[in-house]
């Protein structure tokens, strides 16, 4: 009824057309909306993504902080436990020969060394290395007082061990930093009364009780032990050679600041030819005129401030001998230390002389 109701074909056609239009327009709306709605959700996923992307860097970069506040923390833990650490030994350890178990025996009770322990920022290496610093700082430091106390007793450089009094042996051996370093160790040598008297015929045999008392008498009052320090003498020993070698080496220095000797040594050079100064290397640089192992020197005919150049240095050179060296360092220490050995220490300035060069440059006479 509803399509004989419409009784022109034409209109019906009309009709069928605008159904599909309306058709096609409503189908265009509702895919322009799908469409915009879909744009939407990509542009709330994509503000979604971004805000999420900075709130991973934000978290990584306050991640990154906190790791960097614990690093530092834990440092300043370790800095401030090994303070306390070494606080402790300087109130506890004393003795510079104790070890690292002995003293971590009775250092584990105290409460300081338990924080350091329970807090887990020092290893047990490191506080081992602490403990071997501080006991070699507390061997330093009694050696010093040792050398210190032998100074007192052998002041010269050729002073021995054997050479010091029974009395000198004891003082330092019963001394508080022998006892410290563990070197007053003494032990009993034989006397020699005590090998006659087993050697002496006749002893053993029953005789008259006089002569037993007068044996006797005699052995009490012939017979005082006499002791030995090993450990004493050996770093007695080792001091004095390194006095030694400190002091040569301090002579050799004293040479070359000294101007008087740098000076003429090198014009004591000027004038020899090479055949020359390879044959008097090693003797006597500085001797009196004609004297033995003098060396010659050629006047040389250039006059010089002086009126005969350097000639007169040459001259003057020739005046001043070894002797007159050794008169121009008389008052140093460092050349009186060795007084004991004169000869050695005249042919020290002999063989440093010998190794001068002569001046390149003119050398004036102000």
């Amino acid at each position: 009824p509803r399509y004989d109701a419409v009784g022109s074909s034409s209109l019906r056609e009309e009709l069928f057309e605008t159904f599909i239009k309306t058709i096609k327009e409503t189908e265009a709306q509702i895919h322009t909306t799908v469409t915009e709605t879909e744009t939407e959700n990509e542009k709330k996923k994509r503000r979604e993504r971004a805000v999420k992307e900075r709130e991973e860097k934000v978290r990584l970069a306050q991640q990154q902080v906190e790791r960097d506040n614990v690093r530092s923390k834990a440092g300043l833990n370790k800095k401030e436990a090994e303070l306390a650490f070494n606080t402790l030994l300087i109130d506890h350890v004393r003795d510079p020969t104790a070890s690292f178990s002995s003293a971590m025996s009775y250092l584990s009770s105290d409460p300081r060394f338990i924080s350091i322990s329970q807090s887990g920022s020092v290893p047990h290496s490191r506080l081992q290395a602490i403990y071997q610093a501080h006991i070699a700082h507390l061997r330093s430091k009694s050696s010093s007082a040792l050398h210190s106390l032998f100074e007192g007793y052998a002041p010269a450089l050729n002073l021995r061990w054997d050479e010091l009094s029974p009395s000198a042996m004891e003082s330092i051996a019963k001394s508080g930093v022998s006892k410290r370093l563990d070197v007053d160790t003494r032990i009993t040598l034989e006397s020699s009364h005590s090998s006659r008297k087993r050697n002496r015929p006749g002893i053993g045999h029953t005789g008259g009780s006089h002569s037993n008392r007068d044996d006797t008498d005699e052995e009490e009052a012939e017979m005082e032990p006499k002791y030995e320090y090993p450990a004493l003498r050996q770093e007695f020993e080792r001091w004095q050679r390194q006095r030694y070698n400190d002091a040569r080496a301090a002579f050799d220095i004293m040479l070359s600041e000294n101007a008087f000797v740098e000076f003429w040594g090198r014009v004591g050079k000027m004038g020899l030819t090479d055949d020359e100064e390879k044959r008097h290397l090693g003797k006597v640089v500085f001797a009196e005129e004609n004297a033995e192992g003098a060396v010659p020197l050629e006047e040389d005919p250039v006059e010089g401030e002086g009126g005969g150049g350097t000639a007169d240095l040459q001259a003057l050179a020739k005046g001043i001998d070894v002797d007159e060296v050794e008169r121009v360092l008389l008052r140093d220490k460092r050349y009186i230390v060795f007084d004991y050995m004169p000869q050695e220490r005249k042919q020290w300035i002999i063989d440093y002389l010998s190794q001068l060069s002569a001046p390149k440059a003119s050398v004036h006479v102000s």
